[in-house]
Order: C-alpha cells, then sequence, then structure tokens
C-alpha cells in the first residue's frame, strides 16, 4: 500500500510551526518505521505545496478542514472515529476521474487526501502522503479532538506499553486495540484501532459493510471488530479508510491486547 513520496507541506497544515524531510518504511497497515527526522522552518513556498506528487486542490483542503473541525467534542475518542466513518462527503473536484470520499485514501499518482493528512497533527510527523500507514495518527487525532492526551506518536507500537487488558479479556466498546505484525518486523509494525463490540456493530451502531459482516460471522471467535484509519476491511474492493472491519485475531497481524481509555489522562484546559 505505502510507495515513497514526499511531502513538502499540506495546505491543510501549512500553518504548522515545522515541516518534517522523513523517510517512510515501505510496509503496509502499519505507523511505524520512520527513521530520523530532520525539522526545519517552513519556507514561503511550501505554503500550499502539494502532498503527494500533484497539488491538493485549495477547495478540497478547505473542505477537509471545515469537516474536521465539525467533528463531535465532549464525547468518547470512538464516537469521534464513528464520525469519521459515516462521512459520505466526497472531493470537490475529480480525483483520477472521479470525485472521492474523504474518508478513504485518494489513488496514486495524484494528490493526497487533505484529510488523511491532517490526521498527522496529532503526531510528531507529516505524512508522505495519504498512502502513507496512518492508524496510529488517527487513532491519536481522535484521542485530542475528545480532550485526551494520546501517545502524540505516529508508531502503533507506541500504545503498546498501555496494554492493560489481555487479548482474551473483556474490553468495552471506545478500548483500543493493540496488534503486532507477527514477521521479523514484529518489534516496530502493527495494527491500532478503536475495539467496538459485535453486538455493536450488529445493532448499527457501528456501521460495517456486507462483505465484512460475512466474513466475521464465518468465524466469529477468531476476528475482533476495529475502527480505525488505515483499515482495508480484508474483502475485496476496499482501500484504506477510516472504516470498521474484522481483524483476526492471530493472522498476519497478532492482536496483543487493548489499552482500556481510561489510561488516557485529559487534556488540561488551564
Amino acid at each position: 500500500m505505502l510507495n515513497r513520496r514526499n511531502l513538502l507541506a499540506s495546505g491543510l497544515l501549512a500553518t504548522s510551526a515545522t515541516l518534517v524531510d522523513h523517510r517512510v518504511a515501505e510496509a503496509a497497515n502499519d505507523c511505524s518505521g520512520y527513521e530520523t527526522f530532520n525539522f526545519r522552518p517552513p519556507s514561503l513556498p511550501d505554503a500550499g505545496t502539494a502532498t503527494g506528487n500533484g497539488p491538493s486542490p485549495a477547495i478540497d483542503v478547505a473542505k477537509a478542514f471545515r469537516l474536521m473541525m465539525a467533528a463531535p467534542r465532549n464525547v468518547a475518542p470512538v464516537d469521534v472515529a464513528n464520525y469519521f466513518s459515516r462521512l459520505e462527503v466526497k472531493s470537490e473536484t475529480d480525483i483520477a476521474g472521479s470525485k472521492r470520499l474523504f474518508r478513504e485514501e485518494w489513488p496514486t499518482p495524484g494528490p493526497a487526501n487533505p484529510m488523511v493528512v491532517g490526521f498527522f497533527a496529532a503526531t510528531q510527523l507529516l505524512p508522505g502522503g495519504d498512502q502513507t500507514a496512518w492508524c496510529a495518527a488517527f487513532a491519536n487525532y481522535c484521542l485530542y479532538t475528545a480532550g485526551l492526551l494520546g501517545t502524540g506518536s505516529a508508531a502503533s507500537a507506541s500504545f503498546r506499553p498501555l496494554k492493560d487488558i489481555a487479548s482474551d479479556g473483556a474490553p468495552k466498546s471506545g478500548d483500543l486495540a493493540v496488534f503486532r505484525d507477527q514477521g521479523q518486523r514484529g518489534d516496530s509494525f502493527g495494527h491500532v484501532g478503536f475495539f467496538v463490540s459485535a453486538s455493536d456493530v450488529k445493532s448499527g451502531k457501528y456501521q460495517a459493510r456486507p462483505q465484512a459482516m460475512q466474513r466475521y460471522d464465518q468465524s466469529p471467535s477468531s476476528f475482533v471488530w476495529v475502527l480505525g484509519g488505515n483499515e482495508q476491511g480484508g474483502d475485496q474492493g476496499s482501500t484504506g479508510g477510516v472504516k470498521v472491519a474484522p481483524m483476526p485475531r492471530d493472522g498476519s497481524l497478532q492482536l496483543l491486547g487493548f489499552v482500556s481509555i481510561s489510561k488516557f489522562k485529559k487534556i488540561p484546559t488551564s
């Protein structure tokens, strides 16, 4: 899913005090693996410069910003995630021949989705385009929007030390599910997203696509429902996006356990 695309700056994030030069690890379905960051002050040409290999249309940058500002406050982080998963709003401009959902990655070659790029505002990293793995950036964005301090990292592994519920435990909808890559990259690579219960998915509180429901029903004990960013969902035609997906407990990614949402401290307001 990943490719090596350089980010100069997104118009959505052009007001940030710093920009980041970095190299992106070429690995799929993870938000980790980044090398040393070199910070530099933004220069005038950076403002509004394209992410990826094409310009992000100004009208879509503005639209993404307004949609992000409309996310609910004073709610649980999973409710923030649920807001994004239900967005049916599309770009004003044609991206690779058609208007694109803001809650999905946009195809390459072409501009990055400014909403996905915006999720990285909650971390110490700017991405190399909207297809840079962004699960931890999305989780942190939802935590911060809900008024809680996240890990501040774009690495899914940054959530592992907080794990306080075993993989066979009893998490509640809204806790975080933490995964580890089963291969040699497992120390650094994995996935993180909000756990949602099967009953909440069945009731429609969290919406999963029919293909995802069918996959889960084939072997309910083998999966855990996760609402997160950069999720493919395991069914044909699914691109990386914010969605409710059945994640195997023991597949290419291993479920390590869960983080109680109560572990995250409130952001000071004074």
